[in-house]
């Protein structure tokens, strides 16, 4: 974009320099002589000696053409950066999940991330990844009926104790000695939630 702005203020500043060059020649016969080599309008004006060999009129010619290039250039340029920012997406902050869970079911949902969903799954239908290796599959912690035959006792007896606590697989191993009550409470309570969705 910027090389096609560069590109485009360039021949709009060289015509308007041939054209003030038509101008100054039909006025002045001797202003050949003083623009031998051609240069932009701009740098050959900011000499005094320029200034002084125009004379007034087309002294005024030149200003206010400097005015309307400027205007110009800073409305070409200003577009640019106009078309820029619109171009550009729109960096949206992303809004955290509420989360529906008690703060207890909530450290019960870190607990069953870390040690049960590898066996049980993220929403404990027995599908974890580990599942597949097991010879009896993992309990589904979402079955409504099943978990209803299951009391908190129960469920705390085989996170303490381990699958044959409660007369299941020896594949559930026991948590006695790496989670303590309150864990195992707020592990019940999550577990609890998986059955209702």
């Amino acid at each position: 974009m910027g090389g096609l702005l560069s590109a485009r203020s360039q021949g709009f500043f060289e015509a308007l320099h041939r054209a003030c060059l038509c101008i100054y020649r039909k006025r002045d016969p001797g202003f050949d002589s003083f623009c031998a080599q051609p240069q932009v309008l701009s740098s050959a004006l900011t000499k005094e000696t320029s200034m002084a060999r125009l004379g007034p009129i087309p002294t005024l010619f030149a200003a206010l053409s400097l005015f309307l290039l400027t205007a110009v250039g800073s409305g070409i340029v200003a577009a640019a950066s106009s078309e820029e920012k619109t171009q550009q997406p729109v960096f949206e902050v992303p809004h955290k999940p509420e989360s529906t869970l008690t703060a207890s079911e909530q450290r019960g949902a870190n607990l069953y991330e870390y040690y049960c969903v590898i066996c049980h799954g993220k929403r404990g239908e027995g599908d974890g990844f580990n599942s597949s290796q097991l010879a009896t599959p993992p309990a589904n912690h979402a079955d409504p009926s099943f978990m209803s035959t299951l009391s908190d006792e129960d469920i705390a007896s085989v996170i303490k104790g381990g699958g044959p606590a409660l007369r299941r697989s020896s594949l559930m191993p026991p948590w006695g000695r790496v989670l303590n009550d309150r864990d195992v409470a707020d592990l019940i309570t999550f577990i609890r939630t998986l059955s209702k969705k």
